[in-house]
């Protein structure tokens, strides 16, 4: 009966010690989610500039006003599609 649990606990050991064998190259590699995002982007988002979403305009930080204008996490990230820099910078 007890040599159950103890080969229960070895396979359980080798199985999760062979999930880390071996090098991976592309393991600590930067990835650049953004170059991704836009290369999803159909053509046709492309070509038009324009990107339409919409929100609901009282669930901040998604959307919520500045002044007399709607702003927030949306637009946000439409920016960072369009020109690939953070607060609408270079």
């Amino acid at each position: 009966m007890r040599f159950f649990p103890l080969l229960l606990s070895v396979v359980v050991t080798l199985a999760g010690a062979a999930g880390c064998a071996g090098p991976d190259a592309e393991a600590g590699k930067p990835v650049d989610r953004l170059a991704e995002a836009r290369a999803a982007l159909p053509d046709a988002i492309k070509q038009a500039g324009v990107l339409i979403g919409g929100t609901d305009p009282t669930f901040e930080p998604m959307t919520f006003m500045t002044g007399s204008t709607f702003t927030g996490l949306a637009e946000a990230m439409a920016e960072r599609l369009r020109t690939g820099a953070i607060n609408g910078g270079a």
